[in-house]
């Protein structure tokens, strides 16, 4: 499953024919949850009604379809990126990898970096969008010295865009993730 998490700019339907081709030549169901997108309120708002959202209709998928829990995964473009940041941190357990674009990883996600020691992520950003480059740099420097199982792809000179050509990477990664079950041992 992918989880797409749209840009309030536009409608989830677009993000869903962008990713449809691809998404079904590697197996995927995909799914947008309509989680934002008003003219008046184009904004993540950080709040549990969205998290609810997101982990609801997850939980809905997998009453209603064969799903591979272990196969889930969460994408997001532009405040839809921000949104994947915050949720994928929060509930690192739900997922077996994240994909960011142009997403901001500041406020929440800064301040639980620590749970993407073992979720994947594959984060693609602009240098020039502001300063959501700046912040993925910082928590990459984190990921890094830890040897998180991250990948950071900057676009020098680039603004908040629409990456096509980084789909077949992205989903090449995807098929080689599963999610992350922590053993625990009796003493």
């Amino acid at each position: 499953v992918v989880m797409l998490l749209h840009s309030p700019r536009e409608p989830a339907a677009i993000l869903m024919k962008r990713c449809q081709e691809i998404a079904a030549y590697h197996g995927y169901i995909m799914v947008a949850p309509l989680w934002g997108g008003k003219a008046r309120d184009l904004a993540y708002k950080y709040s549990a009604k969205e998290h609810a959202l997101v982990l609801d209709c997850l939980r809905d998928l997998r009453r209603r379809f064969n799903v591979d829990s272990d196969r889930v995964f969460l994408f997001g473009w532009e405040a839809g990126g921000t949104m994947a940041f915050d949720v994928g941190l929060a509930h690192p357990d739900q997922f077996a990898g994240v994909l960011p674009m142009n997403g901001s990883c500041a406020k929440f996600p800064a301040r639980c970096w620590t749970n993407g020691q073992y979720l994947p992520f594959y984060v693609v950003e602009g240098s020039s969008n502001g300063t959501n480059a700046k912040a993925s740099r910082e928590l990459f420097k984190d990921w890094i010295r830890g040897n998180y199982p991250s990948i950071y792809v900057e676009y020098k000179g680039r603004a908040s865009e629409w990456y096509q050509w980084e789909l077949p990477t992205m989903f090449e990664w995807m098929n080689k993730k599963k999610r992350h079950h922590r053993r625990h041992h009796a003493d």
